[in-house]
Order: structure tokens, then sequence, then C-alpha cells
């Protein structure tokens, strides 16, 4: 039997610039057969919506649970193949597999998209092809309540350093554009700590506005999601993205976060929904699992380009 070898390739005709400052990668993943489904893969940090032209002309739009990360399964039309609402079209005489993808752009706050790029993404199963990959990588250029707790801690010695990350966790310094998605980066440079957990934070203006984006290890419910919060893995953690946004319509903008710094691993959601427990907490002993101590970090100041979201304190 002849080896099949999967060459993955790309043809994509650009009606209009993806708008600069920005990101976009488009990546399928053809599968390993020609049978099971393949994936499309779209990562944007610009207000986005895809959508595919499969066989039969219809139109099937990719899915995102967070505005920054969108998928779209595709199945080959073939005996044994997958059920996708999706399938790929075929062309004769070959074991070729194309679809058309469109992703359209549009300003922050705006109904209409302004505009929109095609990209023909074909899978191929000719036999002895050569095996390649080549992803499409785009790359242009509420007043803060005081929170009060018990057996609060004192100040930890630890270091903590925070800052902004896009969508492909590049840390952004200086100006930001408005509609981008980020999430914030906190890491602790303590040498005997073993992690850190968000407690709260607020997003700061220059005039001294304050508004708070995270209270108890939850988000406010205006720039975080209520369900949404930070991850922690090791030593660093991660909030849930969101768009970039100005407090009082000041363009400056800076966040500051309060910590417990862990003497043992402490990965996992700041945030359970409710009905869940959150994560457990020793009796009468939390030095056991986290150091008794407590940290605050600050970002630099960030310089919103456009028009962006307003949130009023």
């Amino acid at each position: 039997m002849a080896a099949i070898f999967l060459v993955l390739g790309f043809i994509a005709t650009v009606q209009a610039v993806v708008p600069p400052g920005y990101v976009l990668d488009i990546e399928p993943d053809c599968g390993k057969n020609g049978i099971a489904d393949a994936t499309i893969n779209l990562l944007s940090d610009y207000e986005a919506e895809a959508k595919a032209f499969c066989a039969g002309n219809k139109e099937v739009s990719f899915t995102s649970n967070d505005g920054v990360y969108f998928t779209l399964p595709v199945s080959y039309p073939v005996t044994g193949g997958g059920s996708s609402t999706c399938r790929f079209v075929k062309k004769k005489d070959a074991f070729v597999y194309t679809i058309l993808v469109i992703v359209a752009f549009g300003s922050p706050g705006s109904r209409l998209h302004q505009t929109d790029e095609r990209y023909t993404i074909t899978c191929s199963y000719q036999p002895g092809a050569k095996k390649e990959s080549s992803p499409i990588k785009v790359k242009p250029g509420a007043v803060a309540p005081k929170v009060i707790e018990g057996n609060t801690p004192p100040k930890s010695p630890s270091v903590i350093l925070m800052y902004l990350v896009d969508v492909i966790g590049r840390r952004i310094s200086g100006s930001v554009n408005a509609g981008k998605s980020v999430r914030l980066k906190a890491v602790t440079l303590g040498p005997a700590d073993k992690g850190l957990r968000p407690e709260s934070c607020d997003a700061l203006n220059s005039k001294g506005g304050r508004l708070s984006i995270l209270r108890s290890g939850c988000g406010d419910g205006m720039v975080l999601k209520q369900t949404q919060g930070f991850k922690t893995l090791g030593k660093r953690t991660y909030s849930d993205f969101f768009k970039v946004f100005t407090v009082n319509g000041d363009p400056q903008l800076k966040f500051e976060c309060n910590f417990t710094v862990c003497s043992k691993k402490c990965n996992g959601p700041s945030c359970f929904p409710k009905g869940r427990k959150r994560r457990e907490q020793p009796v009468g002993s939390l030095a056991s699992y986290l150091w008794n101590s407590r940290s605050t970090a600050m970002t630099d100041v960030y310089t919103l380009n456009g028009a962006a979201v307003d949130l009023p304190v």
C-alpha cells in the first residue's frame, strides 16, 4: 500500500489589511488520515467574526468562548468521515480538500464590520506528498469597594512583577490600541515561593480614579465576568482576556493587584462558579499552605490609542 503523507497548504487572498498593531493567526489541523475531522483554529486580539463557506455553499460560523480563540471542526466527505456541520469541498480526481474562510473585522463599538479578509484553507492527502505545516501569521506592525478580610497576614517580602500581555504572550509596554484583547500576567520572584493567588485587582487612571475588576478572586462583571478571574500555573498567574478600556475617559491606565503568596503549589483558578467550593483552604494552619503574607503589585502606565470602551467610577 502506498504511504500517504499530509501536506497542508494555504492560499490567502487578502482583500484588506489587518488593522495595524493587532494580531491574526490562522492554523488548521488537518488530522492524520483524511477521515477524522480537521480543526481550523483562529487567534485574534481585535473585534472579529469568522465563518467558513463549506460544501454545498453552506455558511458556518466559528465558535469562541472569549472572543480571542476561535475554532471550527470540518469533516471530510468520505466514508467514515465525521459529522461536523461544515464539510470540505473535494477537488475532482484528487485527495485535495478546501474551504473558504472569511474573517470580518470591526472597530470597537461599531455594529458594522469595516474590513474583511478571505483565506482558502487546503488539506491534501496526495500519495508521496511532503509533510508540511505552515500556519498563517499576520502580525502588523465602578468605584472599588474596600475589602475587609479577617486574619489578614502581614505584607510579604516577595517581589511580584505584573504587566499586560497580548494574545500570543508578548509583553506590552507604552501604548495599547483600543479594542485590543489583553490579559494580566504576574510572576513571583521569591526563591522559596511556590505560587501566587490573586485576591483583588483595581484599574487606575492618572487622576486617582479607581475601578475594581477583581474581588475575592472573581471578576467584577464589567471587565471580567463574575465567573472569571486568574489561573495560576507554578509561579505565574494569568487573568482571563479582556478588551482594554478607559476609566472616566482617561487614556492613562494601570493596574494594581493584591496577592497571597503560596508556600506550596496552588495551581488552578482563582474563581469558582456559584455552587462550587472555593479552593480548599487550610483550617488552623494557614502557613502550611500559604506564606503568612500578602503582596501587592502594580503595572506600568499604559496609554490607550483610539476610542476604547469607557467605564465610569
